[in-house]
Parts: structure tokens; sequence; C-alpha cells
């Protein structure tokens, strides 16, 4: 494991349960920029490493940002990490959502006059298609 990219992992879910706006933006570019390099370095090597970068890409900004948390998640979940798999379909969700688009499977919710909601997802998704990812079934995710 790459102690590096896990110490930025573990500094981005600290700071996205602490900080908002600009601040949480500003690290959270760093810390992508980073895992970049050391993806670029060939330093991202095992299972746990693809998921840690995986999260840094999910909390990005930008179209691409969500299009590589995707495919590092696939890595992790190719490589057997066991929580992977539902990281391959938020990051397709967030791709969605970020686009406008409905949810595939409905991993992701937004604030709605102080309550969370789920995005519009597509209703021809099964809880099986969720099951097969680790997702929940739909009503427990509404």
């Amino acid at each position: 494991m790459n102690d590096e990219l896990r110490a930025l992992y573990e500094e981005d879910i600290a700071d996205a349960r602490t900080f908002a706006g600009e601040e949480a933006l500003l690290a959270s570019q760093a810390r992508r920029a980073r895992a970049a390099a050391l993806l670029g370095a060939g330093a991202v090597r095992d299972a746990d490493d693809f998921l840690h970068a995986t999260f840094l890409f999910q909390h990005g900004e930008r179209l691409e940002h969500w299009a590589m948390a995707h495919l590092l998640a696939r890595t992790a979940a190719d490589m057997g990490h066991p929580r992977a798999p539902y990281m391959v379909a938020a990051s397709h969700d967030r791709w969605l959502m970020r686009q406008g688009l409905p949810q595939k499977y409905g991993t992701n919710s937004v604030d709605d006059g102080g309550r969370a909601r789920v995005w519009p997802y597509d209703p021809r998704t099964t809880d099986a298609e969720r099951a097969a990812l680790g997702v929940p079934p739909l009503a427990e995710l509404l």
C-alpha cells in the first residue's frame, strides 16, 4: 500500500466532514493533483491504492474527475477490493448526475431544503443490478 496515497485519502475524508466551500475545494484539488502524479509515476499498485485514489477523484468538480474515479474503482474491483464495487456504481452515478441526467443506481442524494433526497434515477435499474455492486435496494436508498 502506498502510504502517501493513504494519507491523502484520510485527509480528504476528514476534510469532507469538516470544511466547506473554497477551503475544501483547494485542498481537494491539491490532493487530486498529487494522486495524479502518483498514478503517472506508477506508484499506485494495489487494490487499496486504487480505491484511495478513487475517493480523491470522486470528490472532484469536473466530469473527467468522476470518469477517472470510475476507472480507478473498476480497477480496484477487478483486483478484488471489497468496497470497490459500490464505488463503481457511485462514481458512475455522480458522473451522470453532474450532467443533469438520472443516476443508474441511485447512490447520490442532494440537499432539498435541509433534508436529503435521492437524485432522480433510472427506474429500470433492478435491485439485483444494485446488489451486484453492493448497493442497497432502492427502497432503502429512498
